[in-house]
């Protein structure tokens, strides 16, 4: 249905923090392992249909090999 039309891509920043006793010797690797196993992502079609717009269509996706550290805003939850 949507097969040959134009398209446009944004991003948005997700920010993942990760709490844990030896959160040090956690890989960024094994984090994103986690995060492909346990993250869903969706868009309520049911409630909201497909897009902003008749016969537009919204999809998520998340590109875990992206995943980097970042300064965090504080040491401790």
């Amino acid at each position: 249905m949507h097969k040959g039309k134009s398209m446009r891509t944004f991003e948005v920043t997700v920010t993942v923090s990760l709490v844990a006793d030896d959160v040090e010797r956690i890989s960024k690797e094994e984090l994103a392992r986690f995060l492909g196993e346990a993250t869903t992502m969706s868009v309520d079609n049911v409630a909201f249909g497909d897009g902003p717009r008749d016969k537009s269509f919204v999809q998520l996706r998340m590109l875990l090999r992206t995943l980097e550290e970042t300064q965090s805003p504080r040491e401790r939850f």
